[in-house]
């Protein structure tokens, strides 16, 4: 069995990086587990050499690729990474699509969805949405959610200390990504604005997002960092998310929110969005909600989670047991396990 693995053509250009650890998080899994796979470099793979194609985030750009695949009798798998927030315009191109003969992008969205053998999203939410504007077929699509590495936990000592390295002294509030009007810092930055609790965001301006994280960066009160981007695999990001007390994720939507499950299995406290479609697991009995549009509510949640003693060590085996990668990647297995047979 020879899994070929690609995405979309600019998924390496950003430093936004979460789909990039995902599908590297996926290879390595496969490896350990003996499994033959490897990125597809298009200059030299052949997709006929492989037995199934599995593309993460499907866009207008993929449906050649999956046609071409699926011609040359292979198997396709997409997992979908569809954002959720934008059923009014897909339903708008369909229509147009189909009324006017139009090769709109979210049709090639469509066809490249209907024609793959198997459809994974991160969430029953994801799974209804891609039913509802694209009418896949319910049963082609499996809901298996984004896995976190077990490096995340506190089982091994690190020889970096983040809050010795930025010189923080008192337990601290943690948010993680791009720096845009939807990851919502602007409001975190106005509801914890000078108090004495030190607030840390870690992460860059987004793609046409320079006004808004100028804006942030003005609003920032003398308790609050922008410590930049700092590279997924580092000691320094581990030790970050063990470190904080607060792991806050306002964004008003996310098609999953991994921040979260990686800060889960450190043991921090969490306080996010109450919009976000990871509240659907069992694990959310651990963490607060929030309306991420309300700033008052803001404050309020991740306050409750900052003076809230919690057992770290139940956290991260709920965690694990849910979303380790040694659990997630045995579901893909079966999945090219039978689609192989067939």
């Amino acid at each position: 069995m020879k899994i070929l693995v690609d995405s979309h053509s600019t998924v390496t250009q950003s430093k936004s990086g979460g789909l990039q650890v995902r599908i590297f998080e996926h290879l390595n899994s496969l490896k350990r587990e003996s499994i033959t796979c490897k990125l597809f470099n298009k200059w030299e793979d052949k997709i006929e050499d492989y037995d199934i194609l599995h593309l993460f985030k499907v866009t207008k750009d993929s449906y050649n690729e999956v046609l071409y695949a699926k011609q040359k009798g292979r198997k396709v798998v997409i997992s979908a990474v569809i954002p959720i927030d934008s059923g009014r315009n897909i339903n708008i191109s369909l229509l147009l699509a189909s009324v006017l003969k139009l090769s709109l992008p979210h049709e090639f969205i469509r066809k490249a969805l209907e024609i793959a053998d198997i459809v994974t999203a991160e969430t029953r939410m994801e799974k209804k949405f891609i039913v509802d504007y694209y009418k896949i077929k319910p049963e082609k699509i499996v809901v298996i959610p984004n896995g976190v590495s077990r490096r995340f936990t506190n089982d091994n000592p690190l020889n970096i200390s983040f809050k010795e390295h930025f010189n923080i002294k008192e337990p601290f509030v943690l948010q993680v990504g791009r720096i845009d009007s939807n990851k919502n810092q602007l409001r975190v930055i106005k509801a914890l604005k000078d108090l004495k609790i030190p607030v840390v965001f870690i992460g860059g301006a987004y793609l046409n997002e320079q006004k808004y994280f100028d804006e942030c960066k003005k609003e920032l009160g003398t308790n609050m960092l922008m410590t930049g981007w700092i590279d997924h695999s580092s000691d320094l990001i581990l030790s970050a998310y063990r470190e904080a007390k607060v792991l806050v994720l306002p964004s008003l939507y996310e098609t999953f929110g991994n921040v979260l499950i990686e800060a889960g299995v450190s043991g921090a406290n969490i306080a996010c969005s109450e919009t976000l479609p990871i509240n659907e697991f069992s694990i959310s009995k651990f963490w607060s909600t929030f309306n991420p549009l309300n700033i008052n509510t803001i404050k309020e949640c991740i306050l409750k989670e900052y003076y809230r003693e919690n057992d770290k060590s139940a956290i991260k085996d709920e965690f694990l047991s849910t979303f380790s990668w040694d659990n997630i990647i045995k579901e893909y297995i079966d999945i090219y396990t039978d689609l192989c047979k067939n």
